[in-house]
C-alpha cells in the first residue's frame, strides 16, 4: 500500500489480481512485523502491552507464534486483537484497492473455503490460512473488484506434498506447509478463463 511503485504498476496495469491473505501479517495499533518478511513480529505496541501486561513479547520473533500465545492465555482479551486485525485488514484492502481501481481480481486461494464460520471452531485455529478472514470482509470488497476467485485445492492435490517443488533441505518443513504444484495448476486453471474474458 505504501510503495508508490508497486501501486502505480498495478493501477496502470490491465488487470491486477491480488491474493487475499491473513490479517495477521499487517502492522496494526498492537502490533508491527517487517516490512518485507511480515511473518516477523517487531514489537508491541504500548495498547497491546497494557492489555497483556504479564506478557514479555521479546521472546517472540513470529506473529503467529505470538498470537497462539496470546490466545492461550485469555480468550476474550484475544477476541479484541482479533477485531482490530481485522479492522486494519478491511481498512487497508480498501485503501489498497481505492489506488488501484477497479480491474482487480481477488483471489482465495486456501485449503479452507470462505465461511462465516467462527474460525476459532476449527481444529488447528491459528494454522488456518487466510488468517482471521471471514466472508463478510471478502464481500464488503466485493463492490470495488471485477471478481472474486475462490480456490480450494481438490484432495488429489493437498496429497501432492512437496512433489515438483523446489526448495533446499533445510526449508523441507517449510515447503510441507506449502500448496504444491497441482495446487496452483488448479488455481491457474480457474484464473486463466476469467482473465481472458475480463481482457
Amino acid at each position: 500500500v505504501n510503495d508508490s511503485s508497486i501501486m502505480t504498476a498495478c493501477h496502470d496495469a490491465d488487470l491486477t489480481v491480488i491474493q487475499v491473505m491473513g490479517a495477521n501479517f499487517l502492522s496494526n495499533r498492537f502490533y508491527s512485523v517487517h516490512p518485507r518478511r511480515n511473518d516477523r513480529f517487531v514489537r508491541a505496541s504500548t495498547i497491546l502491552q497494557a492489555i497483556y501486561s504479564e506478557v514479555d513479547f521479546s521472546d517472540f520473533n513470529y506473529t503467529r507464534h505470538m498470537l497462539g500465545t496470546l490466545r492461550e492465555i485469555s480468550r476474550p482479551r484475544f477476541d479484541i486483537v482479533v477485531a482490530e486485525l481485522r479492522e486494519a485488514w478491511t481498512a487497508r484492502m480498501k485503501n489498497m484497492l481505492g489506488q488501484i481501481g477497479s480491474r482487480t481480481v481477488l483471489l482465495w486461494f486456501s485449503k479452507h473455503q470462505i465461511t462465516h464460520a467462527d474460525w476459532d471452531a476449527r481444529p488447528n485455529p491459528l494454522q488456518v490460512d487466510p488468517l482471521f478472514i471471514s466472508k463478510s470482509m471478502i464481500d464488503e470488497l466485493r463492490p470495488l473488484v471485477k471478481a472474486v476467485v475462490e480456490v480450494v485445492p481438490t484432495k488429489d492435490a493437498l496429497a501432492s506434498g512437496t512433489k515438483g517443488m523446489v526448495f533446499p533441505p533445510m526449508q523441507q518443513r517449510a515447503a510441507a506447509e506449502m500448496l504444491g504444484v497441482p495446487s496452483h495448476q488448479e488455481t491457474s486453471a480457474k484464473l486463466i478463463p476469467l482473465l481472458k474474458a475480463l481482457l
